[in-house]
């Protein structure tokens, strides 16, 4: 495509990033939005590159929205969102634009009151989201913001939600940043199809080509040379050089080249301050308050911040613009990042804190917004002030309203060291954990800590122990959080025995303290007996606690249905609650109780907002789909979760995930790929939470796949250990005797595995559960061989087709098959090896599929595929989002409510379609009912 030639001097040497720039915006017009970085040292000239894709995109009747990161700004909490989007908002067809999902972000741009919740981050990032999407609908969007290193971390946030799913929207996201801020380098650079621009430094040509520009005359070669060297190509020391050299009246002739390496690469600084004494007498004054007032700067601020009087400021303003050190535009502000910085530098460091003091005053006074205030008061030396505690606490609450943790873990610290009161300082602690354990922050644990031991207020106690439990839980540290539920037991009436409860619901989730709770288990069950008023957390702490054992699996979904049956069902509490619920569901392979109850869930978190607990209710059913045999759900929920929590892919639902995940990813023949997520995001060293065991075994269906037997028994073993040391005994969290016995029999150990499968036969005969016991009585028949080990496999058939578990059903038919045919019983093999084949392929099992049709050939049937059509072959997403369509749903309506991309809404009902064998909506409703009937 056709490039256009630079529209100034400041874009020399700057085609091809054009280039990239023009077909960022193509991408976007067309549909498939993309993410842009430009990144470069100060002055390289990024922000003449995002200015060229503002004149661009508006040429092209694209819509564009910019902002600036401040330096001083960046505890302001959406600050960068809200210079981008707030004049929208708040303007003529705001309100439209706020519609649906996009309601979530309302807090932001303070349209409604703040909640309650202090966990709505998820919520207000997908809110935002939707809302660029909105604006895309109107006309294509660019997103511009520039100097982005120095963002607020909640903007960051946003702007790296967006790239991950901007592919679907017709919305490009353009930024400038330096070099090696990881949020930008992980957040942005990192996503797939993300473009990374790096200008380079100008080429003598160019070089030249900007001094004829600036100077007006045609400098000599050697001249070029020096000034190249001196600047090393940076655009704008270029022109600061050369002004300083008109200055000082040094020409552009060889001799002057001299003249120039003389002068050195003197510091930008040094420079500007040089010529503030030429601006006014008043220069150094005013520049100063203006770098340290930033977005706050007004005259009258300059003037009070002075001591000047407004007509001497107003003076001095329009002198700093003649030498272009300032803008010529209002509000007040520097032609340059550089400049600002330069000249905020180099005020003495108590200078600067005064002068912060001072503007938090002013502010103060003026009733501006308390997160404008804060931020100079984090600037200032602490004092003891207790107004400026307030603030920063008024602050950080704000910022919480807000979804933006990050920054009121930033205010509370800085009111933490002001420092408050003893008395009030229990309080303060407990709310910095509370914020730190938001953002995955393990300081969180020293502060929720401090504050349980130092207040004597019980409420206060039992706030900061469900704080600090939480987060040691998502940490994968369940041992610990037991033993800070015990530390706040007590308090009205009643709350003993939830916390009671809730200690060992945390505690038998770790090899650590599960052995420790088998005593305090006993009196849970004796309480449930005796009393009639017993709360729902303690069956749900029965239930998880009989789930890992081999008591029949009935006994711990009825325990796990009254807790269900007793509890009020609503807000984040009970969606952290319903994870020993829905564990005990699932090991008692309760498969459509456990998804009712993620899907609650779901609701919860999509109401409430909530990015851990959406990554928790992914990982649960990321495991229920790969137990179904929903391959494809299961791998896309394990993503879900990992993306979504980053910083807990090590934690206890970050594990759960990653075990999906690379089971799904071997399942479905995709090997490589499995090992690929498994470096890079890799296996954490010695954790005590049961979760652990499930990674480790997951790891060894790897390494069976991959024919490293001896590694894969070693891992099978390993988690095998971990399991036992927490008093797990039951095979559905893991049948890692199967697969010990099946790589111990590869390995020709026949008795080892004899051993191993027999008691695996036995505790799943004991637990009952099809699942567990069709896949247990399948070993069996695999090491027992001959006519015996027919009889297990046959065994292992019959009681797998009263189980969900389709794809465990595809194996135990693919092995039956295989015996039947080695076994010269050809005819006989031909049924379930077709019935495997036909299942395996419906799961997306691909090499089962594969070996049930090499068996199926080998037993002299005709070859023939496997039909995948009609609504049995629907996966569960496929179904989930074919169902909300055919009840009237749109597009944009459903990818709002699953917290999914309007593509992938569009995918999945692409293949239903397919599978259903229609090409309208209005034919859903009879095709699914089809299913039904």
């Amino acid at each position: 495509m056709s490039r256009p030639a630079p529209t100034s001097a400041r874009l020399l040497d700057r085609d091809r990033e054009l280039g990239e720039i023009l077909d960022c915006l193509e991408a976007a017009r067309s549909g498939a939005g993309l993410a842009l970085v430009v990144e470069g040292p100060g002055g390289i000239g990024k922000t003449e590159l995002l200015l060229a894709a503002g004149r661009e995109a508006r040429q092209r009747g694209m819509c564009v929205v910019s902002a600036r990161g401040a330096e001083l700004e960046r505890e302001f909490a959406f600050g960068v969102v809200r210079q981008l989007f707030e004049a929208r908002v708040h303007g003529p067809g705001g309100a439209k634009l706020m519609d649906g999902a996009a309601t979530l972000c309302a807090p932001v741009f303070e349209l409604t009151e703040p909640g309650e919740e202090d966990e709505r981050s998820f919520a207000v990032l997908h809110g935002l989201y939707w809302l660029c999407a909105s604006i895309a609908e109107q006309a294509p969007l660019l997103v511009l913001v520039d100097d982005a290193h120095w963002s607020d971390p909640p903007s960051l946030a946003f702007l790296a939600y967006l790239a991950r799913r901007v592919e679907d929207l017709r919305v490009a996201v353009a930024v400038a940043s330096r070099p090696a801020v990881e949020e930008i380098e992980e957040g942005l650079v990192g996503q797939a199809g993300a473009v990374l621009v790096r200008p380079a430094p100008l080429t003598r040509a160019a070089v030249g080509a900007l001094l004829v520009a600036d100077t007006g005359e045609d400098p000599d070669e050697a001249f070029v040379d020096a000034c190249l060297t001196a600047t090393e190509g940076n655009p704008f020391l270029v022109r600061e050089l050369v002004r300083e050299l008109g200055e000082r009246g040094i020409g552009s002739s060889a001799e002057d080249a001299e003249r120039v390496r003389e002068l050195g690469p003197r510091t930008v600084a040094r420079r500007l301050l040089a010529r503030l004494g030429r601006a006014s007498s008043f220069s150094v004054e005013v520049v100063r308050a203006v770098a340290v007032l930033g977005a706050d700067a007004e005259v009258r601020r300059i003037a009070r911040l002075t001591g000047l009087s407004p007509e001497d400021v107003t003076a001095t303003l329009d002198a700093l613009v003649a030498v272009e050190l300032l803008a010529r535009e209002r509000p007040v502000s520097f032609v340059h990042p550089i400049a600002r910085s330069a000249i905020y530098a180099a005020i003495p460091a108590g200078e600067r804190a005064r002068l912060h003091a001072v503007a938090a005053a002013l502010l103060r006074e003026e009733g501006a917004p308390t997160e404008r205030i804060a931020s100079h008061l984090l600037l200032t030396e602490p004092a003891g002030d207790r107004a400026s505690i307030d603030f920063m606490v008024a602050a950080a609450r704000g910022a919480l309203a807000r979804g933006a943790p990050s920054s009121a873990v930033s205010y509370l610290r800085r009111a933490l060291a002001e420092p408050p009161g003893r008395d009030e300082r229990p309080a303060l602690l407990a709310e910095l954990g509370s914020a730190e354990s938001l953002v995955g922050d393990a300081r969180a644990i020293g502060h929720l800590r401090e504050a349980l031991q130092g207040s004597p207020d019980s409420g206060l106690r039992r706030a900061a122990a469900l704080a600090l439990a939480r987060f040691l839980v998502l940490s994968g540290e369940t041992g610990r959080a037991a033993s800070i539920f015990e530390a706040a037991a007590t308090g009205p009436e009643g709350w003993e025995l939830r916390l009671e409860a809730s200690a060992v619901s945390a505690g038998v989730g770790d090899v650590n303290t599960a052995p420790l709770m088998r005593e305090r288990i006993g009196q849970l069950r004796a309480r449930a007996e005796r009393d009639a008023d017993v709360p729902p957390v303690v069956f749900a702490a029965l239930a998880i606690a009989d789930a890992q054992t081999t008591r029949p699996a009935e006994e711990a979904a009825e325990l796990a249905r009254r807790a269900i049956a007793g509890s009020q069902r609503r807000g984040l509490g009970w969606a952290t609650g319903l994870v020993a619920v829905f564990t005990a569901l699932l090991f008692s392979e309760c498969y459509d109780e456990a998804s009712e109850l993620v899907e609650e869930g779901f609701e919860i978190v999509r109401a409430r907002g909530s990015e851990v607990h959406f990554a928790m209710c992914s990982a649960m059913r990321s495991c229920l789909g790969l137990r179904r045999g929903a391959l494809a759900d299961a791998e896309e929920d394990a993503r879900a979760a990992l993306i979504a929590a980053p910083h807990q892919v090590h934690g206890f639902y970050g594990m759960f995930a990653l075990a999906s995940l690379l089971e799904s990813l071997v399942e479905r023949g995709r090997v490589e790929e499995a090992e690929g997520e498994l470096v890079r995001i890799g296996v954490p060293r010695r954790p005590s939470a049961a979760t652990f065991g499930a990674l480790i075994h997951a790891r060894g269906r790897l390494r069976l796949a991959q024919g490293c037997v001896d590694d894969a028994l070693d891992d099978f073993q390993k988690a095998g250990r971990h399991f036992l040391r927490g008093d797990c005994t039951t095979p559905s969290a893991a049948p890692w005797r199967s697969g010990a016995a099946l790589a111990q029999l590869a390995l020709g150990r026949p008795e080892a595995a004899q051993a191993l499968a027999e008691e695996e036969v036995e505790c799943a005969s004991q637990l009952g559960a099809p699942r567990a016991l069709g896949l247990a009585l399948r070993a069996h028949g695999l090491v027992t061989g001959g006519e015996g080990g027919l009889a297990r496999l046959e065994a292992s058939v019959r009681v797998l087709e009263s189980s969900q578990a389709s794809l465990e059903r595809a194996r135990s038919l693919a092995e039956l098959g295989a015996a039947l045919r080695r076994c010269g019983r050809r005819a006989d093999a031909r049924e379930p090896l077709r019935r495997a084949l036909d299942l395996a392929t419906r799961c997306g099992a691909d090499p089962l599929s594969e070996r049930a049709e090499t068996e199926l050939r080998a037993s002299g049937a005709r070859q023939r595929h496997a039909a995948l059509s009609g609504p049995q072959s629907l996966t569960v997403s496929e179904r989930r989002v074919a169902a909300m369509a055919a009840e009237g749903n749109t597009n944009r309506e459903i990818a709002q409510a699953l917290f999914v991309s309007l593509r992938t809404v569009e995918t999945h009902l692409t293949h239903a379609f397919q599978k259903l064998g229609i090409d309208s909506r209005t034919q859903l409703g009879e095709a699914l009912g089809r299913n039904t009937t």
